[in-house]
């Protein structure tokens, strides 16, 4: 071997990886081990950075990537094809939706599945669209890892399908997590007011901020809570704010910020809140 004589010993320098996301800093003046930009990296909150696992949209309903099937064996009527990818029907006693098709045409895989049982498939026809076009005779066992990775990543897609994006228009206007809930931000469709939407079960709700009425001369302290009362209208007080005067002598003006408004619109006349005495301004006005 050859022995180079001379040359210096190697040299290791070890940096960190810690600093944050920083895309403002000169590069000049950037600490080292900070991240200047990145790909399917983030930051972790006690330092470093991770890669993250992946991305998937969502909206409140079942994510896709934890979608389940259950794969049958079928024997088709003469004349009969199997059903395709997206077919809803009964499968014995299994209602389900098809994810998948064995190019074979021994089995199909369901997914979105409702079933009459506990353990036990019973073997029945197979009814779509209320006809019955083959029978159902046993759960196909018969899978490999790598059958049972590209079925998952089938009825994945059905699930993903149903998943939509923040209602209204333009680009989405940030969103968060509270409560482990989701919220989108979006301008409506005609682009003329910012809405906020909830993700749930059935997919995004917009949520509703309530309305707010004016009123003058409140005569007592309220609990937000109380409701709201003039006439056959009622509705539930969230907030009360004070504008001017006070409470204690009985000349104010401020507004009350109401939700569940029932029997149709306050008027500029004498209510009650709770068992205070209060004058409204008018109607009530959606808050957007």
């Amino acid at each position: 071997m050859l022995n180079v004589q001379g040359l210096p010993p190697v040299q290791y320098e070890v940096t960190p990886l810690q600093g944050g996301f920083d895309q403002i800093t000169s590069a000049y003046n950037l600490a080292p081990g900070a991240l200047r930009d990145c790909v399917n990296f983030a930051c972790r909150s006690q330092g470093g950075y991770y890669r993250i696992p992946g991305y998937e949209r969502l909206d409140g309903r079942p994510a896709p990537s934890r979608a389940s099937f259950v794969a049958i064996d079928v024997t088709m009527n003469p004349g009969e094809p199997i059903p395709p990818i997206g077919s809803a029907g009964s499968f014995g006693n299994i209602q389900g939706t098809v994810c998948y098709v064995d190019p074979f045409g021994k089995y199909v895989a369901l997914t979105k599945t409702t079933t009459t049982f506990n353990s036990a498939f019973v073997p029945g026809p197979i009814d779509i669209g209320g006809g019955t076009i083959g029978q159902a005779t046993a759960i196909h066992s018969q899978l490999s890892i790598r059958d049972n990775a590209i079925i998952k990543a089938y009825a994945a897609n059905i699930y993903r399908a149903d998943i939509q994006p923040v209602p209204g228009s333009g680009p989405i206007r940030g969103v968060l997590y509270f409560k482990d809930q989701a919220f989108g931000f979006r301008d409506n469709a005609a682009g003329t007011a910012g809405e906020i939407y909830r993700s749930t079960p059935a997919g995004w709700v917009k949520v509703d901020l309530g309305s707010k009425i004016d009123f003058t001369d409140l005569k007592a302290n309220i609990n937000e809570g109380d409701t709201l009362t003039q006439g056959a209208v009622t509705a539930i007080v969230e907030r009360w704010i004070l504008t001017s005067g006070d409470v204690t002598s009985g000349t104010n003006t401020g507004y009350f910020v109401l939700s569940n408004v029932l029997g149709g619109s306050f008027t500029a006349a004498a209510a009650t809140v709770g068992t205070a005495a209060v004058t409204l301004g008018g109607a009530q006005t959606p808050i957007t």
